[in-house]
């Protein structure tokens, strides 16, 4: 009838999930590049938060929706710098596997998804996130787990410096000694740029 009521259906339109992620890049990171890959709806690599020259750059981290799944993951990773290289490779074997252990330890008491590969001296920490939640398209939400996942890598270099360097040593007061995130980002067919 023309005079029907509406009924109280919900809403079942999907959520432009890209949009709001690309619109919250833009205003609070450094878009640095698109991902593309074969197995990625959508992803970008960019740095957090955002800063202007002369300040250093942020944490590099990437936000990846890869297809057929309904999450996001959001990944950030660190190589070792030369200077950590060499003290890893001085620690004695079973030295070196309480360094992993210290790790993994830390990150399942954080509840991430984790990949650890210290003969290749690099490893990665990824939170996931749901996207068919209403509850996603929250800048609070979204600006919190980034912030919550780039201190949880943060307090790593704290496990490694006291593996590596000796307890109350600090990568920050240690010029040769710093985490280089950004090797990852030369493109050299090595490894995929969202890991």
């Amino acid at each position: 009838m023309a005079n029907e009521k509406p009924t109280n259906q919900k809403n079942t339109a999907k959520p432009n999930i890209k949009g709001f992620i690309e619109g919250f890049i833009e205003e609070y990171c450094e878009y640095k590049e698109s991902i593309s890959d074969p197995g990625v709806e959508y992803g970008y690599l960019s740095h957090y938060p955002k800063r202007k020259p002369p300040e250093p750059t942020g944490r590099p981290y990437s936000l990846v929706k890869e297809k057929d799944v309904d999450f996001i993951n959001i990944n950030t990773w660190a190589t070792f710098s030369e200077g950590h290289e060499s003290a890893f490779q001085r620690l004695e074997e079973n030295k070196k596997r309480r360094l992993a252990h210290d790790l993994q330890k830390y990150f399942l008491l954080k509840e991430l998804d984790f990949e650890i590969k210290l003969l290749d001296l690099k490893y990665k920490i990824t939170k996931r996130i749901f996207i068919e939640k209403p509850s996603f398209e929250s800048k609070e939400k979204l600006f919190n787990t980034i912030q919550s996942l780039l201190a949880t890598m943060n307090y790593s270099f704290r496990i490694l410096d006291e593996n590596l360097l000796g307890f109350g040593s600090s990568y920050h007061h240690k010029s040769t000694m710093k985490f280089d995130s950004r090797r990852l980002y030369e493109k050299d067919g090595t490894y995929p740029p969202y890991f």
